[in-house]
C-alpha cells in the first residue's frame, strides 16, 4: 500500500502452512525465483507468514493468459512471438538449476502489451510433494502437457520443461493438443515413439 503498486499473492492452505519444512522449502524456492532476472519470468517481490499462512507478492499481470489467447489456431508468427521469449526464459532458468515442471498455457501469462511471461516456477513440484505427504494424493500438473516420465512419476529435469512446450506449439498450431487423457495414468502410456511422433507433426504443420 505504501508503494501504490498493485501485487499477486499466493497464499498456501493453512495444512501446508503447518508444515515447517514445507514452508522452509517454500521460502527457499521463493527466494531462489526472486534471483531469476528475466524480462520474462514473474517478478517476486516478497515472502513472509502472517496469522497460520504462508504467502508469496509476485507481481500482477492483467492481459489474461495464454490459454486465453489459443481458442482457435494461431498463425506462425504470433506462435513464434509467444514461444519464442518463453523457450528463452525456461533456458535462462534451467541454466541456474530451476526446472518449473508445470508448463501449461494457463501458466503464461501476459502483460498489458502481451508479452508472455511465465510463473509458478517450482511451487507446482513442491505442492505435488506435500499434497502426497498429506495423503490427499493430488497431482498437480495437467496430464495433457506432462511428459511420459514424469506420469510414470519418475524425477522430471529441463527435458520435461521442453516436451510441454512442444505440446503448446503443437496446440497453437494445430488448435488440439496431441494426446489427451482424463489421468496421468493413461498419459504415461504415451512411448517415446509417440512423442518422437509429435515433434514430427510440429515440424511439418501448416
Amino acid at each position: 500500500p505504501e508503494l501504490g503498486r498493485h501485487v499477486a499473492i499466493k497464499v498456501l492452505p493453512t495444512y501446508q502452512a503447518d508444515e515447517a519444512a514445507f514452508v522452509e522449502r517454500f521460502r527457499w524456492e521463493a527466494q531462489a525465483v526472486a534471483q531469476l532476472n528475466h524480462p520474462n519470468i514473474v517478478q517476486v517481490y516478497d515472502f513472509g507468514e502472517d496469522k497460520g499462512f504462508a504467502y508469496i507478492v509476485m507481481e500482477h499481470l492483467n492481459g489474461g493468459t495464454l490459454l486465453e489467447r489459443m481458442e482457435s489456431r494461431l498463425p506462425k508468427d504470433a506462435v513464434l512471438a509467444y514461444i519464442r521469449p518463453v523457450a528463452g526464459a525456461l533456458e535462462y532458468a534451467h541454466g541456474r538449476g530451476i526446472v518449473l515442471r508445470d508448463v501449461k498455457p494457463g501458466n503464461i501469462l501476459l502483460d498489458d502489451e502481451g508479452k508472455p511471461i511465465l510463473c509458478d516456477f517450482g511451487l507446482a513440484r513442491m505442492l505435488e510433494e506435500s499434497d502426497v505427504a498429506s495423503g490427499t494424493g493430488m497431482v498437480t500438473e495437467t496430464p495433457e502437457y506432462m511428459a511420459p516420465e514424469q506420469a510414470l512419476g519418475r524425477q522430471p529435469d529441463h527435458r520435461t520443461d521442453i516436451y510441454a512446450l512442444a505440446v503448446i506449439v503443437y496446440q497453437m498450431l494445430l488448435g488440439r493438443t496431441p494426446f489427451w487423457a482424463g489421468t496421468a495414468a493413461v498419459i504415461s502410456e504415451v512411448t517415446p515413439k509417440k512423442a518422437g511422433a509429435l515433434i514430427d507433426n510440429i515440424a511439418t504443420a501448416k
